[in-house]
């Protein structure tokens, strides 16, 4: 009896402590409510920039920039520099965003709009290949927000993306087509058939291939020509290259390119040195030094949009010239690449007759 009677006070006592003990953060609502106040927080954050945000996302190509605008009711207004699109930075797209809690928070475009232009299956649309878009994303991950600042990652390709508030002057130069201007003006000083840009450090000379999305430095050393790429991210207004990641040039570390707008002209930036992007019309470093079989870039394609000539097709003029009469020198556009990445051009001309014709 004693036993049992034991027993039985054992198990009140018991109860009894089950009933007075704390309850455990996660058992209740206190997480959902802690995720929601954090989800807010954010949306918050984006609704209340003034001048709107500037985001640039990764592709295969390299870095888009977006301005975007969130006001109340998932409402995100667009501008891109997207030259692809002519309206792009000139009209406002209007598009709806949420930002949900799934794996981690996630800011998610819904609708189609300048962003889905990049991820479109349709090459065409898209300017991809194998109908896989530009291998982006339209659902970012925040993976922090500290000083105002987004750092995101794309929740299927895992791209990067950057955002940062705008101020009056980049949104008053957006909004008049900014973004597409500086990516026009940036193709116009950096490099080109006779336009070759390099840096010289100790005497030898570095070739650079600065593109609005992709920036490639190439050179020769003992063991052979080797190239470093990196990815920009053009800031709005000054025109500085950031790099996503430094370029290692034998040695030389590149962190980035600060445009010198009085002088018309970059200087590649290596820890507290800058040194000035030159320009020769004959290339710092020889095709044949780079071209070819076991080297940096090994394909050649003729690209078919760069030929045309007074309503035959490339191919049909060039052999007509031929049998029309003498020739005495042919030289042609073609491009030369390391997978898909464009390197340079060579315009195509024949002379024949004492004349240059183009093709």
């Amino acid at each position: 009896m004693k036993r049992y009677i034991t027993l039985v006070l054992a198990l009140v006592l018991m109860g009894g402590y089950g009933c007075n003990r704390e309850v455990v953060s996660g058992l209740d609502d206190s997480v959902m409510l802690k995720t929601q106040q954090l989800l807010d927080s954010y949306n918050k954050a984006l609704i209340d920039a003034p001048n709107g945000w500037i985001i640039q996302i990764k592709t295969n190509e390299g870095f888009y920039r977006f301005w975007m605008e969130f006001k109340e009711g998932g409402i995100v207004n667009m501008l891109t520099d997207n030259i692809r699109l002519a309206s792009s930075s000139t009209t406002v797209q209007e598009s709806f965003y949420s930002i949900q809690q799934k794996q981690r928070a996630t800011i998610v475009f819904e609708t189609y709009s300048y962003l889905s232009v990049l991820n479109d299956p349709d090459n065409g649309i898209s300017g991809g290949s194998g109908h896989v878009g530009l291998e982006t994303d339209f659902e970012f991950e925040v993976d922090s927000f500290v000083n105002g600042v987004f750092e995101l990652t794309g929740r299927i390709n895992r791209v990067q993306a950057r955002m940062i508030q705008a101020t009056q002057d980049q949104k008053d130069g957006i909004l008049l087509g900014g973004m597409v201007q500086e990516i026009q003006d940036l193709g116009r000083v950096s490099g080109g058939i006779n336009n070759h840009r390099y840096i010289e450090v100790d005497g030898k000379k570095i070739g650079l291939l600065i593109k609005p999305r992709t920036t490639l430095a190439f050179y020769t050393k003992a063991s052979g020509s080797e190239y470093v790429q990196s990815y920009p991210m053009v800031e709005v207004a000054s025109r500085d290259l950031n790099l996503d990641n430094p370029m290692n040039v034998d040695g030389l570390i590149i962190d980035g390119f600060r445009w010198d707008q009085q002088g018309q002209k970059y200087y590649a930036l290596s820890g507290g040195t800058e040194y000035e992007v030159k320009s020769s019309t004959t290339p710092p470093i020889q095709l044949y030094e780079i071209f070819g079989h076991g080297k940096p870039f090994n394909k050649l394609r003729l690209n078919s949009s760069t030929v045309s000539g007074y309503g035959y097709s490339g191919l049909t003029f060039l052999l007509l010239t031929l049998l029309a009469g003498p020739v005495s020198s042919v030289d042609y556009t073609f491009e030369i690449d390391d997978d898909g990445m464009e390197f340079m051009h060579v315009s195509i001309n024949i002379s024949t007759g004492g004349s240059t014709i183009p093709i």
